[in-house]
């Protein structure tokens, strides 16, 4: 093992060598950090004086870019919505030990990246999602549905406010 350093861990364990993070989000009520990994699994940390551990985790079927937590007039609970490396999104309860599975839906075209994913509280609206096949998404909060596809972009779009 002439050579090789001997991998570290960060803060929110994961190596420094192994499977770096994606994205990370701050959950807010539950005052937990959200972390993605490519490993496919969402870890959350809960601090204690000071110190961060991991207090729950879900694995996604597909490798995650970006996670989001968010409050929706709509859910009685909070939710955790993952944008994966194939276009894909996924929704989970946050709320809940184990996170149960939501919903599904696939907003951008299959094999493009999903980069940002944001619950938008109000009529009519419910998901908006930006990705590499050069689109911004709105999907629909009852049916997780895309209703509204903006495109124009002339490279992916990896950011919204």
């Amino acid at each position: 093992h002439r050579g090789k350093k001997k991998p570290t861990t960060s803060r929110f364990g994961q190596t420094k060598h192994g499977f770096p993070h994606s994205s990370i989000a701050f959950y807010e009520r539950q005052k937990q950090v959200v972390v993605a990994t490519n490993d496919r699994m969402i870890k959350f940390f809960g601090s204690t004086l000071g110190r961060y551990s991991q207090v729950d985790s879900v694995y996604c079927h597909n490798t995650p870019q970006c996670v989001s937590v968010d409050s929706f007039s709509a859910s009685p609970y909070d939710l955790l919505t993952v944008g994966d490396i194939s276009g894909g999104v996924t929704i989970f309860n946050a709320s809940a030990p184990g996170k149960d599975l939501v919903a599904t839906c696939q907003p951008h075209r299959p094999g493009s990246s999903v980069r940002k994913v944001k619950i938008i509280d109000g009529p009519g609206l419910g998901l908006i999602s930006s990705g590499m096949d050069c689109a911004l998404t709105i999907t629909d909060a009852e049916r997780w549905e895309v209703i509204r596809t903006l495109r124009g972009h002339t490279h992916g779009v990896y950011c919204f406010d």
